[in-house]
């Protein structure tokens, strides 16, 4: 029925790729998405570790108290096509967190 659509599925790590192929630049080669699914983990940066959040901190602009779902959303912004949808899984405590 849509002969012209297209999918693509790979396994790794979203953030990696985002930080990766969405950099800007010379290095971001990626096309954007039309349509981004997510279910964001929702876990707390002192988890991973000082030297990974740290990292993705760096990576995606964040400061003070964040979680995974901060870099998450960042980057789905930075991989969606303008006019792009995302549809989001998250729990009702991000919602009412004041982060």
């Amino acid at each position: 029925q849509f002969p012209r659509a297209a999918l693509h599925l790979s396994h790794g790590s979203f953030l990696d790729h985002v930080a990766r192929d969405f950099a800007g630049g010379l290095f971001g080669s990626a096309e954007p998405y039309d349509l981004i699914i997510a279910n964001p983990p929702y876990v707390r940066t002192q988890v991973m570790g000082a030297d990974r959040a740290q990292e993705l901190s760096a990576i995606f602009g964040l400061t003070g108290r964040v979680d995974l779902y901060h870099a998450f959303l960042v980057g789905i912004t930075r991989a969606l096509r303008g006019g792009g949808t995302a549809g989001l899984i998250v729990s009702n405590r991000f919602m009412t967190t004041k982060g």
